[in-house]
C-alpha cells in the first residue's frame, strides 16, 4: 500500500511540474504569419559617403555651404553662410522641400544639425525649426574645422548622429581661401 501511494504522489508531481514548466508566450513576440496576415517589406537603404571639412578660421567674408538631399530625402535643399568670429564660427543654415523625420520611422521625430570634425568626431549643434517644408536654424559653435549634415533624428538633444543622412553640406564654389579635408565619422558608440 506504501509503494502504490508513494508511486500516486510521485506520477501527480511529475506530471504537476509538466503543467507548471509551461510559460507564457512573450506578448511582444508573434506567432508565424498566416496567409491572411500583411506581409511587411522594407526596403533598406545603406548610404555611404566622405564629405568635405572646411577649416573656417575667422575670414573677411562669409564661406557658403549648400546642402543637397540624399536618396533619402532627394528634393531636400539647403544654404548655409558660415562666418568665422573672433573665438567662435556662426552658422546661418536655411532649408526647404523638408518632409516630416516620421517618413523614415514613427521614432524620428526632428532633424538635428551636426558638425563632424577632420577626425569623425560629432558635435550637435541644434535642432532645425522646421515650419511647413522648410527649416532653419542659427547657431555658433567654437568648432574651427568641420563638415556640415542634418539627420533625422528621434528627439533634439541626441548624443551621435542616426545612420539617416539627409542633407550632407558640399561646397558649391571653388573658393581658392578655402581649405578642405575629408572625414568620415568615425566617433560612434
Amino acid at each position: 500500500m506504501r509503494h502504490a501511494s508513494t508511486t500516486a504522489l510521485l506520477a501527480f508531481a511529475l506530471t504537476s511540474a509538466a503543467a507548471f514548466a509551461q510559460v507564457a508566450p512573450n506578448p511582444t513576440q508573434r506567432s508565424p504569419s498566416s496567409p491572411q496576415d500583411p506581409v511587411l517589406l522594407y526596403h533598406v537603404t545603406l548610404v555611404g559617403r566622405t564629405t568635405p571639412a572646411i577649416n573656417y578660421r575667422p575670414r573677411h567674408d562669409d564661406t557658403p555651404l549648400d546642402f543637397a538631399g540624399t536618396s533619402l530625402l532627394p528634393k531636400a535643399e539647403g544654404h548655409a553662410n558660415i562666418s568665422g568670429e573672433k573665438g567662435y564660427i556662426r552658422i546661418d543654415a536655411k532649408f526647404s522641400e523638408l518632409e516630416p523625420a516620421t517618413r523614415f520611422g514613427p521614432e524620428y521625430l526632428t532633424y538635428v544639425m551636426w558638425a563632424i570634425t577632420p577626425e569623425g568626431r560629432a558635435t550637435n549643434l541644434g535642432e532645425l525649426q522646421v515650419k511647413g517644408d522648410d527649416g532653419r536654424l542659427k547657431v555658433t559653435t567654437e568648432l574651427q574645422a568641420f563638415a556640415l549634415i542634418v539627420t533625422a533624428e528621434p528627439y533634439f538633444a541626441v548624443t551621435q548622429p542616426s545612420d539617416v543622412v539627409v542633407l550632407p553640406g558640399y561646397t558649391g564654389s571653388g573658393d581658392p581661401g578655402m581649405t578642405s579635408t575629408t572625414c568620415r565619422l568615425t566617433q560612434r558608440n
